[in-house]
């Protein structure tokens, strides 16, 4: 920059300057940058099909018994592809228990926030979400004497979330 009082500003700035800013010369830098950052958080998606794999062992720790597992597709509200996996399985936990062996797997653990919480003295029903998918959960009492060997509660888990689109 040319600081002379006695000269115009169209003096003081050599023509090129003024038709090439210098964001401009950055400008193949950023696009370069950009475009790297782009593909990096299309590679760097979370493969959601093996997150949900890891986590369902954990999910069906409390059973007793088969697990009854069907899979199917879907569609979210918004339209898109959505897998569903149903988990049905009896446990010997009381309600509490699995309430709070959900919430600390799901909201402690698995960074999930929980989203509805209704708990009555026969059932509870439960949701997570997270920014790829739901799980929602229902336990529902059996009453069955404390020194009955038959399980005391039905667990109903839905697992629902977005396909992979890479």
């Amino acid at each position: 920059m040319h600081n002379d009082p006695y000269k115009s500003p169209d003096q003081a700035t050599p023509l090129v300057s003024r038709l090439h800013p210098p964001w401009m010369s950055r400008r193949p830098f950023l696009l370069a940058l950009l475009t790297l950052a782009s593909f990096l958080s299309s590679c760097s998606k979370p493969n959601l099909a093996a997150q949900v794999a890891a986590l369902e062992p954990e999910l069906t720790a409390p059973a007793v018994g088969d697990v009854h597992r069907t899979t199917h597709e879907d569609r979210s509200r918004e339209g898109y592809p959505v897998n569903v996996i149903e988990l049905d399985f009896a446990s010997n936990d009381a309600i509490p228990h699995l309430s709070s062996y959900y919430n600390d797997l799901l909201i402690t653990r698995s960074g999930y926030s929980q989203t509805l919480n209704i708990s009555t003295p026969g059932a509870i029903r439960l949701e997570y979400s997270s920014p790829h998918g739901r799980i929602y959960i229902t336990i529902d009492a059996e009453e069955q004497p404390s020194t009955s060997s038959q399980p005391t509660a039905h667990v109903k888990l839905v697992i629902s979330y977005l396909q992979d689109t890479h």
